[in-house]
């Protein structure tokens, strides 16, 4: 504190405003810590990768006045700024989904960013007895998100689930269009049972007509910003992936790719649950 000046007997102080920037620890597991955290507009949430394993930080919406997405990390930080006040719930899109009990947080943004209020001290007389300091009421810090328990992670035989170069049906033909997306239920399919929340894939595509890339995320969420494999043109290629499951069990394949089509080959080898 720092002292302005008196006035009439009263010594008037002010406190510094103090800026409350949080920081969440992408934990070991799948856990961010804490789950929750509150913070003033104008005020910044940085999300520490640093467990060398991939998450992401990435908001439950794809509109409105507060989303991000920090794609695929496995170490650094990414951090987002918050200006307006609101509840902004948010995953990991490899561990949950949009609204699940996984690996999911909350920022908290409060109605305003309070200013200082200067307290007036009255200066005792010389020999008179102080009037007593009143005591500011403090407001309860919200109870944190209680922090869902790890997803375990179970192997299958290698399995072939789609492959777009079979016969047309729900998991082989046609191609997969440029700009389209293809949804393909995974649970119970390949010994993926309906209590799988994530799918560990090997991604392949095959015979590009041009330039592009594809992204796997989970049906009835918004397309994440991070794609799952690019390409060029002619090019056979593959990775893996590990990716939530969404509604009815579903996965859902975008195409970034211009103009053509491309073949997909999803083969799974395990699951968490």
């Amino acid at each position: 504190m720092r002292r302005l000046g008196t006035s009439a007997g009263f010594l008037v102080l002010f406190a510094a405003a103090v800026r409350a920037d949080q920081t969440v620890q992408v934990a070991p597991g799948t856990v961010f810590s804490p789950s929750s955290v509150m913070v003033a507009p104008g005020e910044t949430v940085t999300w520490n990768f640093n467990n060398f394993e991939t998450h992401s930080t990435t908001s439950d919406s794809a509109t409105g006045p507060e989303v991000w997405d920090s794609g695929l990390q496995s170490s650094g930080t990414f951090s987002h700024t918050f200006n307006t006040p609101g509840s902004y719930p948010y995953y990991c899109v490899v561990h949950s989904v949009p609204g699940g009990n996984a690996m999911n947080g909350v920022v908290n943004v409060s109605a305003s960013n309070p200013t200082p209020t200067p307290t007036p001290t009255r200066t005792p007389a010389p020999g008179a007895t102080p009037t007593p300091t009143r005591t500011p009421t403090v407001t309860p810090t919200p109870a944190p998100t209680p922090t869902p328990a790890p997803l375990v992670f179970q192997t299958v035989t290698p399995c072939r689930v789609a492959d777009t170069r079979n016969a047309d049906g729900p998991y082989g033909g046609p191609a997969l269009q440029a700009g389209a997306t293809r949804n393909f239920v995974i649970a119970g399919q390949c010994n993926i049972p309906v209590s799988a929340r994530a799918v560990a894939f090997n991604v392949t595509v095959t015979q590009p007509t041009a330039q592009g890339h594809i992204t796997l995320y989970p049906t009835g969420a918004p397309v994440p910003l991070a794609s799952t494999l690019n390409y060029r043109a002619g090019q056979t290629r593959a990775n893996n992936a590990i990716a939530p499951l969404g509604l009815g069990g579903g996965l859902s394949v975008s195409s970034g790719q211009g103009s053509g089509s491309t073949h997909l080959i999803l083969d799974v080898t395990g699951y968490f649950e």
